[in-house]
């Protein structure tokens, strides 16, 4: 039996947990805005479902492959703490400092380059960003 397999199906498992109880918030939501949290859990659900059927495929298959290891999962908990230092720094700054410095520094851990499209597509997004919702949609983004 495919041991990875069985790993991915245990994440699936836990990830339709997620879901589960991220849908049963919903109901302390107001009428109206429960709406599209509930299309983005149908999504995810569907996305969760291939998943699984992928793994249970795979499941039949003999491998001399063992667990994922720690190694191979670095960068992606990497990425994951990232991310929750970016929402704390959003609330310790602003959406605008928050996101320029997490664009450039998750851009630079991938390696992307050269240095100025870096900063190019920070620019860029947070002009977009800020003229979209700040300007337009009144949005307040910025303390």
């Amino acid at each position: 039996m495919n041991k990875k397999a069985k790993q991915d199906i245990l994440v699936c498992i836990l990830i339709y947990a997620f879901m589960l109880f991220c849908f049963w918030q919903t109901f302390t939501m107001k009428s109206g805005s429960d709406i599209m949290p509930r299309l983005i859990l149908a999504l995810a659900m569907i996305c969760n479902t291939a998943l699984l059927i992928r793994c249970l495929n795979q499941l039949k298959q003999v491998s001399a492959e063992g667990y994922t290891s720690i190694s191979e999962i670095k960068i992606p908990i990497l990425m994951f703490f990232g991310v929750v230092l970016y929402a704390l720094a959003i609330s310790f700054t602003n959406y605008f400092i928050a996101t320029a410095a997490m664009i450039l520094i998750f851009m630079l851990i991938e390696r992307v380059k050269p240095v100025w499209l870096i900063l190019a597509i920070d620019g860029v997004y947070l002009v977009f960003i800020y003229v979209l919702f700040v300007m337009v949609l009144k949005v307040p983004l910025l303390k």
